[in-house]
């Protein structure tokens, strides 16, 4: 068995008017009649054509808007609601001399003159190509090894009922296509999310857990234009002289995950209404997913904010340049005491409060590291609580103490009685003769 290629489903997906992408065809494999009217619900058996054949995103109840023609305006999706409503509205108005129907009456027919009224939503001199319209209702169908494309087209024709006199008046049965015969087939059944990768997120679908960092582009702001940053899979080295922009990197990095600036947020090379600074970053799990762009807005000087994030990373760990940390979670929420709708889930800890703690937020390296290997809340009466102040001044980020103020501490260290055997080989070890 074999299954038409993601290549030759791309092929397929040209524009056409809304009324070949469901109600034509729905009609005709009911075998409503010319001239007359039967009782059919058009808009029940649209819904459930529409689900079937374009409603690609299993996440979401949102059909994928194709065959039509595209407008500036028009977007990917249509909601899950557009059987009775805007395809009514087409059916019953854009549409009506197309059919033979009765307001708020269940009876539909084809009219006398349905075929030249379907040739107005042609353009001139065009017909549609049957075979894209075969191959997107048949793009998850399985077909023998021994079956042509051609032959698929005949099976379509005869699946639908179509007239020798629409095949010669509006449709192209001839195999539009760059495509050889081979590629147009795969041996497995192409992805959903293969299919809408050139599309944006269905609305109605929630941001994805966990994502990491993909790409990163930034124009007209930093050190470097433009700046361009792709992430390796798992373990990122990022090196290079002072002022070439690597903490500018990492902020915006942060950024980027959490829509939150750890500090001030990046400014633009100069305000103009010629350029547009913008960023565009991709977080994603693994999925696919399309990159977001954001603009400096020169009216109000700030960086917009997304309309709608695709994916949530998980916890971010920023340690900077100054000895601080910024912290991103978006599931725990003990930082704030507020559960309002600006909840931020992102707190910056200064290098003092990573010490020695911050009330009712983080005990501190020095309480922690005491009450961990003594089991003792009060830090003075911990022995580890002078070699705890030696290590901390030690290595600490800034400023960096001279050597020979390291020499001095660690021979201080080597005479304490009260320092640990490891901890007199280590610094022995680290100390001039």
């Amino acid at each position: 068995m074999k299954y038409l290629s993601l290549v030759q489903i791309q092929e397929a997906l040209n524009p056409h008017h809304t009324i070949y992408s469901s109600t034509f065809f729905v009609l005709k494999k009911a075998q409503v009649p010319i001239g007359k009217k039967v009782r059919f619900s058009l808009d029940s058996a649209n819904h459930e054509f529409l689900r079937r054949k374009y409603r690609v995103n299993p996440k979401s109840d949102y059909l994928l808007r194709i065959f039509r023609h595209r407008g500036p305006r028009d977007k990917d999706w249509l909601k899950p609601d557009y059987a009775s409503s805007g395809l009514q509205k087409i059916n019953t108005s854009t549409c009506k001399d197309v059919f033979l129907h009765d307001r708020n009456d269940n009876t539909w027919g084809f009219s006398e003159s349905y075929i030249q009224e379907l040739k107005k939503f042609i353009p001139k001199d065009q017909k549609i190509s049957l075979f894209h319209i075969a191959v997107w209702l048949y793009k998850y169908e399985s077909w023998r090894d021994d079956i042509s494309r051609k032959d698929i087209v005949n099976h379509f024709i005869k699946n639908y009922y179509i007239t020798d006199i629409e095949l010669e008046e509006l449709f192209c049965t001839d195999l539009l296509s760059d495509i050889s015969e081979s590629e147009a087939f795969q041996p497995v059944k192409v992805k959903w999310y293969q299919i809408i990768e050139p599309y944006e997120i269905p609305p109605d679908v929630p941001p994805s857990q966990s994502g990491i960092l993909r790409y990163l582009e930034a124009e007209g702001v930093g050190p470097v234009e433009p700046l361009i940053f792709e992430p390796a899979q798992r373990l990122s080295l990022i090196t290079g002289d002072n002022g070439l922009g690597k903490t500018f990197l990492l902020d915006l990095s942060w950024w980027a995950l959490t829509q939150n600036w750890a500090e001030r947020p990046a400014e633009p090379f100069k305000i103009s209404q010629h350029i547009v600074p913008k960023i565009k970053f991709l977080i994603s799990n693994g999925s696919q997913a399309k990159p977001i762009t954001v603009k400096f807005s020169n009216n109000s000087l700030e960086w917009e904010r997304p309309e709608k994030v695709l994916s949530i990373s998980g916890l971010v760990i920023y340690a900077r340049v100054d000895g601080s940390f910024a912290i991103w979670d978006p599931i725990n929420r003990a930082f704030s005491r507020k559960y309002s709708d600006d909840f931020t889930p992102s707190i910056v800890f200064s290098r003092e409060e990573v010490w020695n703690g911050k009330e009712g937020q983080i005990e501190g390296l020095l309480r922690d590291w005491c009450v961990g290997k003594r089991g003792k809340t009060n830090m003075r009466s911990c022995g580890l609580w002078r070699h705890t102040r030696m290590f901390r001044e030690l290595f600490r980020p800034e400023p960096l103490s001279p050597l020979s103020q390291v020499c001095r501490q660690s021979r201080f260290c080597m005479r304490n009685s009260r320092a640990s055997a490891r901890t007199r080989t280590l610094l022995r070890a680290a100390s001039p003769a």
